[in-house]
């Protein structure tokens, strides 16, 4: 009898602590920085630039290799397609801001190619972060262009 109060006593102790420290857990959430944005990420970008001479849109797609380095800057380079203009590189880099819930804002500076050269320059962009840095959507902000994209970290194993 007295080692079955024992053991219920320890069953509900565990128990207490497993729920306090799973109400914890959820409470606090993931905490994101300049930091969880590190590696190299493969991101797929689309959407469409606006001829403000003409008035009409080009749909335009980029393909890009970033490369983070955990101080909330970023390098990278890929490839531009705006039909019915050929495939040509492009460049990429800047500067991100991270809030601990995972939004922030990413100063990207683009060097186009091809049919959108005139275009280059730096845009704002708000960037939510997901999977403990593991991946990002980005949606431009600045006239001129409507795009959205979405980033995923490569595994470097």
């Amino acid at each position: 009898m007295r080692g079955q109060r024992l053991m219920a006593g320890v069953a509900g102790a565990l128990f207490l602590i497993s729920a306090a420290m799973t109400g914890n857990a959820k409470a606090d959430g993931p905490h994101f920085s300049k930091a969880s944005l590190k590696g190299d990420y493969m991101c797929n970008m689309t959407g469409s630039a606006d001829d403000f001479n003409t008035g009409s849109f080009t749909d335009l797609s980029f393909a890009t290799v970033e490369s983070y380095d955990g101080h909330g800057n970023f390098l990278g380079h890929g490839w531009q397609v705006a039909p019915p203009y050929p495939i040509c590189t492009v460049v990429v880099g800047g500067a991100v801001q991270v809030n601990s819930d995972g939004t922030g804002l990413r100063s990207a500076g683009y060097g186009l190619c091809g049919a959108n050269v005139g275009d280059s320059g730096t845009y704002p962009q708000a960037i939510v972060i997901e999977r403990n840095g593991a991946r990002y959507d980005l949606v431009g902000l600045g006239s001129g262009f409507v795009l959205s994209a979405y980033c995923i970290r490569r595994d470097s194993h």
